[in-house]
């Protein structure tokens, strides 16, 4: 699985001995001190500690399986806080859901706390459809009649009230919180960025290995983040990370496949189809664009039809992958002619 290359290849370093004596003695320490500070023992919470500890040390995937009531967060963050403080390279978390972040946050915040970590610099990074846009807010405001209840959320917001959704405690609307929630941030041009907690976040998740302990984020995230670094774009999170943690990983390989499918409809190619024609019609005058798109149309529709056919008659349930059959009495040659003439004929 080409994930779990990269997710190796992110991990992977020789083994030192004496890294390796330092951290088990650490982990051992750590536990004996558990009834000191009120904690219990739990035999397999150590088991799995030592086993990440091992996975660290000599650059190895770890996939554990921990039952209930083992603390498996415990498990986790304890020799993640010690490889952090020896490595002094961030941590990545990646959990299932937001909510899952937030208690791994405050999770990391207990344990550290009590373990004597004075400071674990931490971030839970959030899509940015959680947070406030005070921009959006300021241009909503001035256009809209101040009595609407965008105009009351977009006051509170430019008012410091609101800095992301979580904080309306009595919930909003999607509708509603479209229009001030982040869509399109701006980033170093947006002149709220020094109030704004989506950018404050942005910069601790791409922040240096020395700035930053813990980073926090969905498995949807990860995913994005290693996607552009496979294509070799600007990445989202911090290079060379000390460890990634999974958390619930089971739910990974749904996401890597969501992250990966193309969706295609009829009523989609349709719509791309119209708007390359109207601009390539308005730049070049040549009408005789508009019989080669409806061609295209003829041909896809029929495509689509085949595939209908193919998921009512193969398919139980509506995610079922099927194989579609062979695709016959289309001439396919002559639509991918038609798109490369148009392709080479207007550059832009």
């Amino acid at each position: 699985m080409n994930w779990l290359n990269e997710l190796y290849k992110m991990n992977k370093q020789e083994p030192d001995k004496e890294i390796e004596r330092s951290l088990v003695n650490a982990i051992f320490r750590i536990y004996d001190r558990f009834p000191r500070i009120g904690l219990r023992e739990r035999i397999g919470q150590q088991e799995m500690s030592l086993d990440i500890a091992d996975a660290y040390i000599h650059g190895h995937n770890a996939m554990i399986e921990a039952g209930v009531g083992i603390g498996k967060s415990f498990g986790y963050l304890i020799p993640s806080l010690l490889t952090n403080q020896m490595s002094q390279k961030p941590v990545i978390i990646a959990t299932s859901s937001i909510q899952l972040s937030e208690q791994i946050h405050k999770d990391l915040r207990i344990i550290g706390s009590r373990l004597g970590f004075s400071t674990v610099r931490s971030v839970v990074g959030k899509g940015m459809g959680q947070y406030a846009c005070r921009s959006r807010a300021a241009e909503w405001i001035s256009l809209d009649d101040a009595n609407s209840s965008v105009s009351t959320l977009a006051q509170r917001i430019l008012d410091y009230e609101i800095d992301e959704r979580a904080d309306i405690k009595a919930g909003v609307s999607d509708a509603v919180w479209s229009h001030v929630s982040v869509n399109d941030c701006k980033f170093e041009r947006c002149h709220h960025k020094n109030t704004c907690l989506f950018y404050d976040m942005r910069s601790k998740l791409n922040a240096k290995a020395h700035e930053i302990d813990f980073i926090i984020v969905n498995q949807d995230l990860l995913i994005r983040d290693l996607m552009k670094k496979k294509e070799g774009t600007k990445s989202i999170i911090s290079e060379q990370p000390a460890l990634i943690v999974i958390d619930e990983a089971h739910n990974l390989e749904a996401k890597v496949r969501d992250a990966r499918t193309l969706e295609f409809t009829y009523r989609g190619v349709c719509r791309i189809l119209d708007n390359t024609v109207q601009l390539l019609t308005k730049q070049s005058g040549d009408k005789s664009l508009f019989s080669q798109s409806k061609f295209i149309k003829n041909c896809a529709e029929r495509i689509f039809k085949q595939v209908n056919a193919d998921l009512l008659h193969h398919a139980k349930q509506d995610n079922d992958r099927i194989k579609v059959s062979e695709i016959k009495g289309i001439p396919l040659n002559q639509v991918s002619n038609d798109l490369k003439i148009s392709a080479y004929a207007f550059p832009f």
